[in-house]
């Protein structure tokens, strides 16, 4: 079972800059980063929701991971990061079905998604 994917260069842009907006204040520094022209406001909120999920399931607390990672999908549902975290916690909690639609969705809108393709091998087993 793999753990939550967490924010790497290979995530969408609007989570790569919430990230880089974390750091930037766990660093001190008070005035945020300007926000690149073209983020819609919902991408933003869903890859709020997304790094609040991992938070989350990191902590255990997968039920508010599943909510927030279901709240996500709904701002974005072609998060394949959200729906493969979202099969973790799935797979977690013992819903192989559950978590091997998950994992074939992100598969489907990534289909060289390495992470998601070992995590439907993993259901398989």
């Amino acid at each position: 079972m793999s753990a939550p994917a967490s924010p790497t260069s290979d995530l969408p842009a609007e989570v790569a800059l919430l990230q880089a907006a974390l750091n930037h204040s766990a660093q001190g520094n008070t005035t945020p980063p300007p926000l690149p022209p073209g983020i819609a406001p919902e991408k933003l909120q869903a890859a709020a929701l997304y790094l609040l999920a991992i938070l989350r399931q990191n902590a255990g607390q997968l039920e508010a991971a599943e909510v927030a990672y279901g709240r996500a999908l709904e701002l974005r549902p072609e998060f394949p990061e959200a729906l493969n975290n979202l099969g973790v916690v799935c797979k977690t909690r013992g819903q192989l079905t559950e978590a091997e639609t998950f994992y074939r969705r992100a598969v489907a809108l990534r289909p060289h998604y390495a992470e998601a393709h070992n995590n439907l091998g993993v259901v398989y087993k």
